[in-house]
């Protein structure tokens, strides 16, 4: 799939919103389709961490050392 923007054509995921703060994606590559997560978790005063990685199945923690 592509984007338009500015005259550029640009590939880009299909990405499902899990709920407010949690998204998914799948990258698909030559090792394999893997889920990817992106996850913001509030710290305070309108500041928030954005966390970004493979999900680990089992545990559904992110490995961001991808």
């Amino acid at each position: 799939m592509t984007l338009k923007s500015a005259g550029m054509d640009l590939e880009h995921y299909e990405i499902e919103k899990l709920d407010e703060l949690r998204y998914r994606f799948y990258s698909v590559g030559p090792k394999g389709k893997f889920e990817m997560r992106v996850k913001f978790t509030y710290i305070w005063q309108n500041t928030f961490n954005l966390g970004c990685g493979l999900l680990d199945p089992i545990s559904e923690a992110l490995d961001d050392r991808v």
